[in-house]
């Protein structure tokens, strides 16, 4: 099985995810990794640092997201919360079949909307749908 390296907020932002991105290599980027957790054979290591998604980013400098003033802060506790919810610690490694279990029965809308409202992708309302379908099919 392969492995794959996520921050623990991009397993929600995959939910919604729609090929777009900051730039092509990103969404490129993001759009292999999105399928491999709906593949759900792969075994992903959460964590609350930069990972595979963010090495394309146009925003990263080193190991940092300077995205915008105290990004960094803000997308690491983002990252915490998530990984407390999913009962986990940085650098755990579960299946992405049990990632996508306990997102669907650990998190609901309430906890998206705190975690996520601040992100430039929220208004389009991507993630929450895709919550939603995971709700109605675990297989999403």
């Amino acid at each position: 099985m392969s492995a794959l390296t996520l921050r623990a907020h991009h397993l929600l932002c995959a939910l919604g995810y729609r090929g777009l991105g900051y730039d092509a290599a990103f969404a490129r980027r993001m759009a292999s990794r999105v399928r491999l957790l709906r593949r759900g054979e792969v075994l992903v290591r959460l964590t609350d640092t930069v990972d595979e998604v963010c090495r394309r980013c146009p925003h990263r400098l080193g190991e940092e997201c300077r995205h915008a003033p105290g990004s960094q802060e803000r997308v690491r506790r983002r990252d915490r919360q998530v990984l407390d919810r999913l009962g986990v610690p940085p650098g755990a490694a579960l299946n992405a079949r049990e990632a996508r279990r306990r997102v669907r029965e650990r998190v609901g809308e309430r906890e998206l909307a705190a975690w996520c409202a601040e992100c430039p992708w929220w208004e389009r309302a991507w993630c929450r749908r895709g919550l939603a379908a995971l709700r109605h099919d675990p297989c999403f």
